[in-house]
Parts: structure tokens; sequence; C-alpha cells
């Protein structure tokens, strides 16, 4: 998805309206926007999410760099069972969030599940990383609309800064948009996230060093 064919196509652009073609170096993150804003696209129009009772379910989102633990199975059925029961449901759950927090609404196993807050936090943001998640099928178009509708300084954002787990929280944390998100506490309980091995840097890399070399020539 990292191609400039591909950039600047009606697609790509409709998912990201705010992208811009100062891309050098930020290939990979956007890459990475597009694959999850069109991974709801997916889930928004996949057969089995549809009509009144398929709202409820949930569809499981993975990056390329997420590994499952043993009990990462028989705690995602739980999680989903759980979230199901909630009144009102999580529009999404984070399963390996990075400084996860909120208020304890349950627990399965060891693990334990938030409602994070809806408040901007200051500073490095609580629950980032999207690598696993769990998507409600009732919810996705919404997200969707609702990331198109982010700026920063007074502009779209460009798909690139912040980094779209950054933007997500931010997206979340917004009263008016009235989604509701659960994550998993300790981090990496259920699954582990590494970051060493990411296609999104190795991409940013490549046209990093792409671009050094058209200078020097």
């Amino acid at each position: 998805v990292a191609g400039d064919r591909t950039l600047d196509g009606r697609w790509a652009q409709s998912l990201i309206p705010g992208m811009t073609f100062a891309r050098r170096g930020h290939r990979g993150a956007l890459g990475l926007g597009l694959a999850h804003l069109s991974a709801w696209q997916h889930v928004a129009a996949a057969k089995g999410c549809q009509g009144d009772a398929a709202k409820s379910s949930y569809a499981l989102v993975f990056e390329d760099d997420e590994r499952v633990r043993d009990s990462f199975s028989w705690a995602v059925q739980g999680i989903e069972a759980l979230a199901m029961r909630a009144q009102p449901e999580p529009d999404i759950v984070l399963l390996n969030a990075l400084r996860p927090k909120g208020v304890p609404v349950g627990n399965v196993g060891p693990v334990s599940i938030l409602a994070a807050g809806t408040h901007k936090e200051v500073g490095k943001r609580p629950n980032v990383w999207t690598s696993a998640y769990l998507l409600r099928c009732g919810s996705a178009a919404r997200l969707e609309e609702a990331f198109k509708g982010m700026s920063y300084n007074g502009l779209p954002w460009n798909g690139m800064v912040p980094q779209f787990d950054i933007v997500l929280q931010d997206m979340l944390a917004r009263p008016e948009n009235n989604l509701r998100e659960w994550v998993v506490a300790p981090s990496q309980a259920i699954s582990l996230h590494n970051e060493t091995v990411s296609v999104k840097r190795a991409i940013d890399k490549m046209g990093l060093r792409h671009a050094n070399g058209s200078m020097q020539r």
C-alpha cells in the first residue's frame, strides 16, 4: 500500500482525506493507517456483520508484529462474551495496549478489563498500540467516519503525524463521538507486541534511504 499509485488513488484519499504529498519517511505509517481503516470498512460490509443481531459481534484485527500467547484464544472468547453482555457494549477492545488505563469492569482469568475514559491525556497517552483488538461490527462504520473528522493544528489528519494509534486515542477521548473503549491489562498479557520487527518501520526507513540517495545524485 506504500506506492505512489496507491496513495494517490481515490480509495486511499477517501480514507485519509488530509493526506499530503510530503511522504518521505512516512510511507509505512500511511500504509498502517490505510490497512486499519480499510479493515474497518471490510468489517462493516462483511456478511457476518449484517443484521441487527450481528451488530453486537466482534471482529479480530491483528498487525503483523503481534504474536499470541497460549491463553489468547480462551481469553478473547471470555472478553468477547463480557463485551456482548455489557450495557452499553464497547465499540473497540484493545487486547494489548501500552500503558493500559481505565476503570475496571471485569476480569477474564488473571486479565483485567478496563473501560477507558473520555478525556484527552497530556503527555504520553495511555492505551496506545493497535496491534491486536476487537472491533464491534455495528461500530466499524461509525469509527471510520469519526476518524475522518480528526484534525491537528486546524488541518485534517495527514495520515502520518501523529501516528495512527495516537489519533485513535484522541478520537475516542472526544465525548461528542460517543464511542466506548475497553482495554486489557496488563500489557502483553495474552499476546506479545514486538516493534523491533515492523514492516511499517522498514518501509519508512526505505523511503528515507531512497530520498537521501536522490538528493545526493
